[in-house]
């Protein structure tokens, strides 16, 4: 790894962003302007400046913030799409979503597009917005000369990375926020990363003047960086390979949230003490299935405990009901005594002087012993002494530190809800449920199966939606079957798998791309194995010939023999086995018997013990 890159746990991404400033203020927005929902300027308007005031009246404000963040939450996903093109509503620049409207508008007033792609858990896109976009000579060169577009890059995936091949390709960069200046054919003549706000100037004034005076140049040039990319794309950063000295270097790292569990997107730095403290949906995912399978291999009790430890961070910081769970948590988070003001990281910091205040003297030492605690202030932790967290002290005195951060301010959350990312994390809690006995993770499978499933699944016309009024991609597709297939084989419900199979059926149909036509036939880079996988385990439950097999149970679910032998089954990882349940009687075994029928040959014990059959192309033999 290079340095200056950024290093992330499941896909390494690298990042043009510099260092940023430790914090952003935020402000009010502009007055006598109608706007969309906009939940920071609540707490950052003149009615919050009692925050400053006293110890006690913060604490008050602190905690009213967390009694109503929930009820804010719920109501903002009812209101607004995107919180990333939510949140700049009210400011000075006139910022559109990406889509028709914005594209219309360019064609039309002849004006290019400036493109910021980003999303809003990202503290580098949250802080342009509030800085070098809230100067006003940018906001007035923005308005006059561009068609200013934000692009939300958890909301369309697909052309968000199209535009990031074509940063890779052409100028060598990658991370958010991207930002482009676009001819109205949606083709860029001019690439940056975050810019601070005379740097941003400069770059408006120059190309606004380009485009008005050398515009076929200008149109020569963005029309030579997408052929350019189309001859010769540059490759995604590789995804690393989760092997065991990986996952336990991980888990050492800063990387990992040591106090509350979960995985931050990226880091900084090469020794991964310096992370991007947001925490995807899609990370804590793919890193809990990493922990689950090597658990399986080696019985590691450090790897059972850190595949517990995701899954149930994921429950507490991504999922609120009524909804599945939540695509991000935001890098930063209120300050309420400083403004107050949004920090990078503010959630995750600690100073020497809080922790020796609130554990004593030496109770502080043995924390700042295990986690390398150099600094006075703003100190994230990571195990620089892995032999003094055998200490049985320290497990109150992290648990106590647990509990004070979690009455800090939560960072926000995307709420969005995306079909793709939650199939991740159902297929996550229901292998998580199957091979650890926790019927905790099975039962939040089940929850977001049932959101998903009834918010974006148009059984009628057979289609899925990425998130609300967004076409699906083939990985959402393809992510969503892998997550109901896992989740029928941790409950036994057959429903789950009418829906894996018609979803699948419509998927073989083929996905239509949201791309635009001048960028359609550019490389996206989409996870064909998963598809490939759930093709092979699809052909095994109809009996086709594939090399693998099906291990079938009968009996009664609720007998606790029952239970343990399925719990057996699924302790031992192997891709090529699938794991059937057929009850002994009721409707769910009528529904397994049309789905499967070669199960109906599958004899049940009279006293409802559990009997376990191999099945080999419908050839079904007891063990």
């Amino acid at each position: 790894m290079a340095a200056g890159r950024s290093t992330s746990p499941t896909s390494m991404c690298a990042s043009t962003t510099a260092a940023p400033t430790h914090r952003a203020r935020t402000i009010s927005s502009a007055p006598g302007r109608r706007q969309a929902t906009n939940f920071r300027s609540i707490f950052t308007s003149g009615k919050t400046r009692s925050w400053k005031c006293r110890e006690r009246r913060c604490v008050s404000a602190s905690r009213m913030l967390r009694r109503v963040l929930p009820i804010l939450l719920l109501t903002f996903a009812l209101h607004a799409q995107s919180r990333f093109v939510a949140d700049a509503a009210g400011a000075p620049v006139k910022w559109e979503g990406w889509g028709t409207r914005a594209i219309e508008r360019s064609k039309n007033e002849g004006r290019p597009i400036f493109l910021m792609i980003g999303y809003a858990s990202s503290f580098e896109c949250f802080q342009m917005q509030r800085t070098a976009f809230l100067d006003g000579e940018v906001a007035e060169n923005l308005n006059a000369y561009f068609v200013p577009t934000l692009l939300d890059r958890l909301e369309y995936p697909e052309i968000a990375e199209t535009y990031e091949t074509i940063a890779r390709s052409t100028k060598g960069m990658d991370g958010w926020p991207l930002l482009m200046i676009l001819t109205p054919s949606l083709e860029p003549f001019a690439i940056s990363g975050p810019l601070v706000t005379g740097n941003l100037s400069k770059m408006l004034v120059i190309n606004a003047n380009r485009w008005t005076h050398e515009r076929d140049a200008v149109t020569a040039e963005a029309h030579a960086n997408v052929m350019k990319t189309r001859a010769n794309p540059a490759p995604p950063p590789e995804r690393p390979k989760y092997t065991t000295d990986f996952l336990k270097k991980l888990a050492l790292s800063a990387l990992h949230d040591q106090l509350g569990g979960g995985f931050h997107r990226a880091a900084r730095d090469e020794a991964w003490r310096q992370p991007y403290f947001e925490k995807m949906l899609d990370d804590q995912a793919l890193l809990a299935i990493a922990y689950l399978e090597e658990w399986q291999k080696t019985k590691d009790p450090e790897m059972e405990r850190l595949a517990r430890e995701t899954l149930d961070a994921a429950q507490r910081d991504l999922h609120l009901s009524p909804r599945a769970f939540d695509a991000s948590q935001d890098a930063h988070s209120l300050v309420p005594a400083q403004g107050p003001e949004f920090w990078n990281g503010a959630f995750y910091v600690w100073n020497k002087f809080e922790i020796t205040h609130l554990l004593g003297n030496d109770g502080a030492l043995k924390v700042f012993r295990a986690y390398g605690m150099q600094n006075e202030k703003h100190n994230v932790l990571y195990v620089e002494d892995p032999v003094s967290l055998k200490d049985p002290a320290i497990a109150p005195l992290l648990a106590k530190l647990l509990d004070v951060r979690q009455k800090r301010p939560q960072p926000f959350r995307e709420t969005n809800l995306i079909s793709g990312v939650n199939g991740l994390m159902i297929s996550a809690m229901a292998r998580g449920g199957a091979v650890l006995n926790e019927k905790k993770y099975v039962d939040a499978a089940l929850f977001a199966a049932t959101v998903v499933t009834k918010s974006l699944w148009n059984a009628q016309k057979k289609t899925l939606l990425h998130s609300a009024g967004v076409d699906a991609t083939v990985d959402d597709y393809a992510m969503l079957v892998q997550g109901l297939l896992d989740l029928f084989e941790a409950s036994y419900d057959p429903k789950w798998l009418d829906l894996a199979i018609a979803i699948q059926q419509r998927q073989d149909k083929g996905v239509a791309s949201s791309m635009p036509m001048m960028l359609q036939g550019m490389t996206v880079r989409h996870d064909e194995a998963i598809t490939t996988r759930n093709h092979f385990r699809l052909a095994l439950l109809a009996g086709q010939p594939v090399d693998g097999k099906i291990v079938a149970v009968t009996g009664n679910a609720l007998r606790q023999s029952t239970f343990d032998a399925l719990h057996a089954i699924h302790a031992y990882p192997d891709p090529k086995r699938f794991v059937v349940f057929v009850p002994s009687k009721g409707i769910n075994r009528d529904r397994i018997l049309r789905a499967l029928p070669f199960t109906a040959n599958l004899t049940v014990d009279p006293q409802n013990n559990p009997i376990t059959y191999e099945c080999v192309g419908g050839d079904c033999h007891r063990r």
